[in-house]
């Protein structure tokens, strides 16, 4: 319900005015009327008044606006379409007037009057009701109190003042306001996510995530084997390739075979590197290959026509 807004009296308003320190304004008692009348600050009595009931508690939910609890515990039925607030000497301080019903009580039931009153001007602190106890005042930024959750409507809106978000509203809202969707982490599994970029992969598409520098993974050939022996070594490649490496010293006039540290299946291709001294520009001249040993190759042989021993390292590439 919203607040409900009560203007002063003139006696209301003198007494207000006056109040000053502890000497607060108390408000006692609220009276209800069924009958429509026309507001009068000169008014001193609540016309059409039919019942008065004890205000039990109440306290400053703002600086304008008041709460207020009262009880009525008699079997009596009525409806209301106005009421007044009395201070403790009797005297009215405020009216509300209108024609729609604003309470109403059955016979079986005792009402609890909990409501808040807004006025015109800033009073609220200048009233007291003697209890502030067992109180349901309307929540705001400084107090404790009773508040209203908002709709969802209500919350993607942004604009109410008064109502409170739950962790839900407020996750939606936040979701609208940024205008995103979540997405559904059931449908991103890996495979799922694989599925989604194979659709948009491809030359051109900037992802090419199947591709090194724009080439394939078949246009790169990949060390499989690799091993170090005495005086030199070979490697393996998944394409079937073979590369190895060695040295071997020749004598004056002596053949050497060179054997192949890996076992080839077609054929192999040697180079060399033949040992030099200063001074001495003929030995490589007097060294090289006298032919390839086996079928399929298992070593290069090797000779020395040179006056003394030289030192050969070599190098194949085969299959």
């Amino acid at each position: 319900m919203a607040s409900l807004a009560l203007k002063l009296t003139d006696a209301g308003l003198a007494a207000v005015q006056g109040a000053a320190g502890s000497d607060k304004v108390v408000l006692s008692h609220l009276g209800l009327t069924a009958t429509p009348f026309d507001y009068a600050p000169t008014l001193t009595v609540l016309p059409g008044e039919f019942k008065r009931i004890d205000v039990t508690s109440g306290l400053a939910a703002a600086a304008n606006i008041t709460h207020l609890t009262a009880y009525d515990y008699s079997a009596d039925v009525w409806s209301a379409t106005g009421l007044g607030l009395f201070m403790s000497d009797g005297v009215l301080f405020a009216i509300y007037t209108g024609a729609d019903v604003i309470l109403s009580k059955a016979a079986l039931a005792f009402a609890l009057l909990a409501f808040d009153i807004s006025f015109g001007s800033d009073v609220a602190a200048n009233i007291e009701y003697g209890n502030a106890l067992f109180t349901n005042p309307p929540a705001t930024t400084e107090m404790r109190g009773v508040v209203e959750l908002a709709t969802l409507a209500e919350a993607k809106a942004g604009l109410d003042e008064l109502r409170a978000l739950t962790a839900a509203a407020a996750k939606a809202s936040l979701l609208d306001w940024l205008g995103f969707t979540p997405l559904d982490a059931a449908a991103y599994t890996a495979a799922d996510v694989l599925a989604k970029l194979l659709t948009v992969d491809g030359a051109a598409s900037g992802l090419d995530a199947d591709l090194l520098d724009g080439y394939h993974g078949s246009a790169y050939d990949r060390i499989v084997e690799r091993s170090l022996i005495e005086n030199g070594g070979y490697e393996v490649y998944a394409s079937g390739k073979k590369v190895t490496w060695g040295k071997v010293n020749i004598p004056q006039d002596t053949y050497v075979t060179f054997n192949l540290p890996v076992a080839h299946t077609e054929w192999v291709n040697p180079s060399l590197a033949v040992s030099t001294a200063g001074g001495i520009t003929d030995v490589q001249d007097n060294t090289g290959i006298t032919g390839i040993v086996g079928a399929p190759p298992t070593g290069i042989r090797l000779w020395n026509a040179d006056n003394r021993t030289i030192t050969v390292w070599i190098r194949t590439i085969g299959v």
